[in-house]
């Protein structure tokens, strides 16, 4: 009984076997031919090579493209392509002559590719078009700088082409016409007993599908899971198709990657939608043209007038000119490219990453010297420069409770308002007088002091007890004089106030010296 189970497995394998091996590749340069093919749709066809449209001389303006061999020059005007001459506007017929736009010839048949070139960078870096089970699209694996130089791209960029069926024979030929040098790459359906006996290939996949599941249904009885994983492991190294596993109790175990039966996988590295994924972290590099915007002048506004200080990253990303330093020259051309009048050429690159065991920098951006631009984790945000329009620091309770929350405010225009008290080691007010005009020196300071009242008071959400502040009070009641208000005539200027205060002082103390005077002369006339 056991001998013959064992047979009858054997049986089945063999069965599998011979399914699966239904699928033969063939390569070639330019043109291709298969062998014992079924009659049918082709199931993929690669195009690559480092390839691009043929057109001679002017000859793309009659909407043709001539294969040229053995060319004659009859005049500056007149050629000879394979004994077919053409010349202006006047273009006779050869048999080296096909329309410009790419097409794929297939025995008599022609089908029209939608592209115009392929790069080829390396043997691992190229361009592809790929047409599969009717569907077509090119894979872009390689990208061009300004410089035209060639580059490979992180992530393959793929462009949607129309659907394209590809119809073959037995032994068909098929030609890539307009290009040179492109490498085709086919694979096919051989003849086989399932082709003969169903109508398309779906219904070939369904038996095969439908095979297979009753093979490992048998099998499972009669062997153990290590033969099965065995046989399975073995199918996918000879590279015989790929193995479709469906149920709702899947479970994958290795040293390096897990899944259980609820859909839980754990990994140590792998590649997510372009980002590469460690036991550590999850990170992409990034590059390409930096789109600079109005922020970006006011940052560097902010770096010319001494506000904040440049660090290295900031030098590589706004120095335009080449100087190694921030100028006003960078602001001119930055703004050149906002208006559109100069063309955007600053390439720059960075790295973002997000750790899985990094508390203060769980989510970094990195510069091209892996330095970090800035970095949220549990400590909060970190960064060197924090572009906004406005910004609003409040305690989120406060908000929710008063209209009037207190907070720090700082607004698009420079404006900062804090709703209770300020501290700092100094306070400097912009005095220069290239930042000045209308400057007309002021005179009887002691007029307006005056007519100023000082008052004591409290805020309204302090109690009646709390110790009492003093100063002016703005309101149609109050003598507080324009002189020290702000532009809103909402607050005191302070720097105002100090002025005509010093200058009152100075008014004080010319009618001190002026007395004093006054009084030795009546002393000495005495």
């Amino acid at each position: 009984l056991n001998t013959n189970v064992i047979e009858g497995y054997d049986s089945l394998v063999e069965q599998v076997e011979q399914i699966v091996n239904l699928i033969k590749d063939v390569e070639g340069t330019g043109s291709i031919q298969l062998e014992d093919a079924s009659e049918g749709e082709l199931h993929r066809l690669e195009i690559s090579g480092n390839i691009s449209k043929l057109f001679p001389n002017d000859s793309s303006k009659y909407g043709f493209s001539v294969m040229i061999s053995n060319d004659t020059i009859i005049s500056n005007d007149l050629y000879i392509s394979s004994g077919v001459p053409y010349q202006n506007d006047i273009l006779y017929p050869s048999l080296t002559l096909y329309p410009k736009n790419s097409y794929l010839q297939v025995d008599n048949t022609l089908y029209y590719l939608d592209f115009d070139y392929l790069n080829y960078m390396s043997d691992s870096v190229y361009d592809k078009l790929i047409i599969e089970d009717g569907k077509q699209w090119i894979e872009r694996n390689v990208g061009i700088d300004s410089n035209g130089d060639m580059y490979a791209l992180n992530t393959p960029v793929i462009e949607l082409k129309p659907d394209l069926i590809i119809n073959v024979d037995k032994n068909s030929v098929i030609t890539l016409l307009s290009f040179s040098g492109a490498t085709l790459k086919a694979q096919y359906m051989i003849e086989n007993e399932f082709t003969d006996t169903f109508a398309t290939k779906v219904y070939v996949g369904s038996r095969i599908t439908q095979t297979r599941d009753e093979i490992e249904l048998e099998v499972q009885q009669k062997v153990s899971d290590d033969e099965i994983i065995a046989k399975l492991n073995l199918a996918v190294e000879d590279g015989q198709g790929i193995i479709d596993i469906t149920g709702n109790q899947v479970k994958i175990t290795s040293d390096y990657f897990t899944l259980d039966e609820t859909g839980h996988i754990d990994a140590t590295s792998g590649e997510i939608a372009g980002f590469n994924m460690t036991n550590e972290n999850f990170s992409n590099n990034i590059s390409g043209l930096y789109d600079f915007s109005r922020y970006d002048l006011n940052i560097l506004k902010a770096f010319l007038l001494d506000y904040i200080i440049e660090g290295s990253n900031d030098i590589a990303l706004y120095d335009m000119n080449g100087s190694n330093t921030l100028t006003s020259q960078d602001f001119s051309i930055i703004k050149t490219i906002l208006q559109g009048t100069t063309e955007n050429t600053k390439q720059t690159s960075g790295r973002f990453v997000i750790n899985s065991n990094n508390p203060k920098n769980c989510v970094q951006m990195l510069n091209s010297n892996n330095e970090a631009v800035v970095s949220l984790g549990v400590g909060g945000v970190n960064s060197s420069v924090v572009a906004t329009e406005n910004l609003a620091v409040m305690d989120l309770e406060d908000w929710e409770s008063s209209t009037t929350s207190k907070g720090v405010y700082a607004n698009k225009n420079g404006a900062l308002t804090a709703t209770t008290s300020v501290s700092s080691a100094a306070f400097i007010n912009t005095s220069i007088e290239e930042k000045k005009k209308n400057i007309v020196k002021l005179n009887k300071a002691l007029d307006i002091i005056k007519k100023t009242d000082i008052y004591s008071y409290n805020w309204k959400d302090e109690k009646k007890s709390a110790k009492k502040h003093y100063g002016l009070v703005i309101g149609e009641d109050y003598n507080t004089p324009d002189e020290f208000k702000s532009k809103d005539n909402k607050g005191i200027d302070i720097y105002a106030t100090l002025s005509i205060c010093l200058q009152a002082i100075k008014e004080q103390q010319e009618q001190i010296e002026d007395l004093q005077k006054e009084i030795k002369i009546l002393k000495e006339e005495k």
